[in-house]
Formats: structure tokens, C-alpha cells, sequence
């Protein structure tokens, strides 16, 4: 589960992972989520923050979500 704020001209400000395993493949699926995000942006909505939950079974896309 990916917490994502948005900024008032639509661009992604911080992504935080809220849940995920620390092995590699949990890691660069991250990476790849945060690059859509970036390359997506700006998003036509409100300011805010949203919550995005990924289902890798189904796929999925994703700043640095894995802070510590």
C-alpha cells in the first residue's frame, strides 16, 4: 500500500510504503511505481493525500516509498 501526497499543481511531493517485504523484488517493483507516478504527473485532482493499494497478482505501477 502506497500513500501518495499530491501538491496544488498536481505533482507527486511524497510516497510513502506503507506495507511491503524488503527483499529485492518488493524493491524494484517500487522503484518501477514510483517512475509511473512521475511520468504520469500532474494529476488532474485535488491536493491531498491518497492512499493507492497495489495487487501485484493483478499488476501494478509506483519519490522513494521505502523510507526508513
Amino acid at each position: 500500500m502506497l500513500s501518495v501526497e499530491i501538491d496544488q499543481r498536481g505533482q507527486p511531493i511524497d510516497i510513502t510504503a506503507k506495507k511491503y517485504n524488503k527483499d529485492g523484488a518488493q524493491r524494484a517493483m517500487g522503484e518501477s511505481n514510483k517512475r509511473a507516478l512521475l511520468r504520469c504527473a500532474p494529476y488532474k485532482f485535488p491536493a491531498g493525500v491518497y492512499t493507492m493499494t497495489l495487487n501485484a497478482k493483478k499488476g501494478g505501477k509506483s519519490l522513494n516509498p521505502f523510507k526508513n
